[in-house]
């Protein structure tokens, strides 16, 4: 069977489109398929977006919080 790439601006009501604003303008409009609109909610109630370094890379999930710089686990973990 042959596979067959569906490409956002073929089937634009199969993805959830996001602009991504920075300063009043518009750095990256990026669809995001149906199927993962967790990706598309995060990115629309207004996220702090932290790059994360060293062992966080690997530890920080779902759950998790973060305060003053610091990430923590849910309790328990």
């Amino acid at each position: 069977m042959e596979t067959v790439n569906i490409y956002p601006k073929d089937q634009p009501d199969t993805f959830v489109w996001v602009a991504y604003i920075v300063d009043g303008e518009v750095v990256v409009n990026r669809p995001t398929p149906k199927g993962y609109q967790l990706y598309a909610i995060a990115a629309a109630s207004d996220p702090k977006l932290v790059i994360l370094e060293g062992d966080d890379r690997l530890n920080v999930t779902t759950g998790w919080t973060y305060a003053d710089g610091v990430f923590s686990p849910p309790p328990g973990e």
